[in-house]
């Protein structure tokens, strides 16, 4: 499963009893974006993407209907 999220911070795997790092991410919920996940994640389990706020907020607010950009399917195999 995937689903979009943005990092709102990184964290030692100290607290998680593990090697790796962690990123918190917040994933927001449609239709109010506003709310959402807070969810934490081993860094090697993410999927990093180059997006701006703008392509995100299309995304988001689309429901998903507006695509990811061709050369990020692309560089990514998605």
């Amino acid at each position: 499963m995937h689903s979009f999220g943005f990092v709102t911070n990184r964290l030692s795997g100290k607290i998680f009893n593990s090697n790796e790092n962690y990123l918190c991410l917040f994933v927001p919920t449609v239709p109010n974006p506003t709310s959402g996940l807070l969810i934490y994640v081993p860094e090697s389990e993410t999927i990093s993407l180059k997006l701006s706020i703008e392509e995100d907020a299309k995304i988001l607010v689309s429901h998903g209907f507006v695509s990811l950009p061709a050369d990020v399917l692309k560089n990514h195999n998605i």
